[in-house]
C-alpha cells in the first residue's frame, strides 16, 4: 500500500511527505472521529476500468486492507482509478492502473486466493507485454 501512496503528489503521513507526483492527488488520514482507524480487514472493490490484472478476480472476492491513510478520488486522478473501496462511508482509491503502472492499497499477499489471482493477472500482463 505504501508503494501506491508513494506515486501520489504528497502525503500527510508523519510530517508532510512529498510523493513522486506520478498520480495527481494527496494521501490523507481517515477521520478517526468518524471511524475506527486504522482500517483493518476485508472489503470489496468497485471496478472502474477493465484490466488484465483483475481478469482472474470475481466481484464477490474481498481484499485485505491495513491502513490509516487513503487517496481520495478527484477529477484529476479519475483516469488512474482501477478500483475503489468504501470504508465506514469513506470512498477511496483501492488500486490504480494507467498503462503499465499498477499499484494497490490493499495487500495482495494477505488477500488469500483473491490476492494470488491479482498477482497472477499482473504477471500474465507483464509476460504478454
Amino acid at each position: 500500500c505504501l508503494g501506491m501512496q508513494t506515486l501520489f503528489e504528497s502525503s500527510d503521513e508523519g510530517e508532510f511527505c512529498e510523493g513522486l507526483g506520478v498520480v495527481p492527488g494527496k494521501v490523507i488520514k481517515f477521520d478517526d472521529s468518524k471511524m475506527s482507524v486504522p482500517h483493518i480487514g476485508w472489503n470489496g472493490r468497485i471496478v472502474h476500468q477493465e484490466s488484465s490484472v483483475l481478469k482472474h478476480v470475481t466481484s464477490e472476492e474481498d481484499a485485505y486492507f491495513v491502513h490509516s491513510f487513503y487517496a481520495p478520488i478527484i477529477d484529476e486522478n479519475k483516469e488512474w482509478v482501477l478500483t475503489s473501496t468504501t470504508y465506514s462511508g469513506q470512498r477511496f482509491i483501492s488500486s490504480i492502473q494507467r498503462g503499465a503502472v499498477v499499484a494497490t492499497q490493499f495487500h495482495p499477499e494477505k488477500s488469500g486466493t483473491m490476492g494470488l489471482n491479482v498477482l497472477k493477472g499482473f504477471l500474465e500482463a507483464v509476460e504478454n507485454g
